[in-house]
């Protein structure tokens, strides 16, 4: 029988409540705290806009591709530092350059799933927005496949009133879709 508890966590100027979920030991997820939110706030993701999204076919298992995706060297975002302990509720910080400009990106985690969804919040301070909840986006990879290939889709989803032209709707999916290359050439080289 898994544990919940509830609390307030920090999100830009104000808190959300987040749940976290202890797994007994050898449970499915018990490597992971957490899973969905289910008290996630449902009209938050009724706002959100979908802005871009990509697949890439990886030719290895899903316990491959996402041991990849949550090593302390995250092959998520190539040229970055990732740090988080990848439990639902608990902040995602990125640090690095971006075309010289350097930048401590953030957001929450929202959904761990192992070996099927990892789903997080983002804002970057080079998006000229202030750090306020209407101006974070939603980053959702989904898993899916045997034990010789494995299908992720990256999904990004905008939140409240952001507008997106289809100009910065495809610079989203070429910027998702080199960083998925990236994981794809980390896994298969492995």
């Amino acid at each position: 029988m898994a544990n919940a508890r509830a609390r307030l966590v920090p999100h830009g100027r104000r808190h959300r409540l987040a749940v976290a979920v202890d797994h007994p030991q050898g449970a499915p997820g018990a490597s992971m705290v957490g899973r969905a939110n289910p008290l996630r706030n449902l009209s938050q993701e009724a706002t959100m806009k979908k802005a871009a999204e990509v697949e890439k076919l990886i030719e290895a298992p899903r316990a491959a591709v996402w041991k990849a995706m949550v090593a302390p060297d995250t092959a998520l975002f190539p040229q970055s530092k990732v740090e988080t302990d990848w439990q639902v509720g608990h902040p995602i910080q990125f640090s690095g350059n971006w075309k010289g400009r350097p930048y401590q990106d953030r957001g929450e985690i929202v959904a761990v799933e192992p070996e099927a969804r990892l789903e997080f919040t983002h804002w970057s301070e080079l998006s000229g927005t202030e750090d306020r909840p209407e101006n974070y986006h939603t980053v959702r990879y989904e898993l899916t496949g045997d034990d010789r290939r494995t299908t992720v889709r990256l999904t990004q989803f905008n939140h409240g009133n952001q507008d997106i032209d289809d100009k910065t709707r495809a610079e989203f999916a070429a910027n998702w879709d080199m960083m998925l290359n990236h994981l794809k050439q980390t896994v298969e080289k492995a």
